[in-house]
């Protein structure tokens, strides 16, 4: 397995605030998941690295479960470690191709923890996923589907892994279609720039 879903737990939305954990899981596409991660992160140790919190955030998690809030009050870590066991679990399980619910969300503000620790993400940008963008495509409405607690990472992280299944099956009906390209005039230089 090479893909790997992740989800994070944040005080804020924009790239440099505040992460609390880190939930992913390898996965396949076409089925079966495989090796899990889970980190707490200590938000006193976020804040003095210069990670910042939005108060909307800390509002919307007074509305959350007491068991997500919970969750993440056990084991913290200090960012450096946790973005470094990561990294880690990433490479030591040949991790290629990262998802996550969203383009401008969990890859960001992961990004911008790891310039924040000295660090690059463990995964090449190219090979960066949204599940938005799949959901869309297969007409998949994930307010009717739920895995565990709710704003759990890791939970969450399992959740997405199998609804990017359930889409590809749907997409995927027999043999890939065929892309025909076709072929382009050839253009002279000199009358494009004439």
């Amino acid at each position: 397995m090479k893909d790997v879903m992740i989800d994070i737990e944040t005080l804020g939305t924009r790239p440099g605030s505040v992460i609390l954990s880190i939930g992913a899981v390898f996965f396949d596409p076409k089925g079966g998941i495989g090796a899990e991660f889970y980190v707490n992160i200590d938000p006193e140790d976020c804040k003095r690295l210069g990670l910042t919190i939005d108060q909307k955030t800390i509002e919307w998690w007074k509305r959350q479960s007491l068991a997500a809030q919970n969750a993440l009050t056990i084991d913290r870590q200090p960012l450096y470690d946790a973005l470094m066991s990561f990294a880690v679990w990433f490479t030591s399980h040949n991790g290629e191709r990262v998802w996550s619910h969203g383009a401008n969300f969990d890859q960001p503000l992961l990004d911008a923890a790891y310039n924040v620790i000295g660090r690059e993400v463990p995964w090449l940008f190219w090979n960066s996923r949204c599940t938005r963008t799949l959901f869309d495509l297969a007409g998949v409405d994930t307010r009717k589907m739920s895995s565990g607690v709710k704003h759990n990472a890791l939970d969450d992280a399992r959740g997405q892994a199998r609804v990017v299944q359930a889409c590809m099956q749907r997409i995927h009906v027999g043999a890939p279609a065929a892309v025909v390209v076709p072929p382009s005039p050839i253009v002279n230089a000199g009358d494009v720039f004439a």
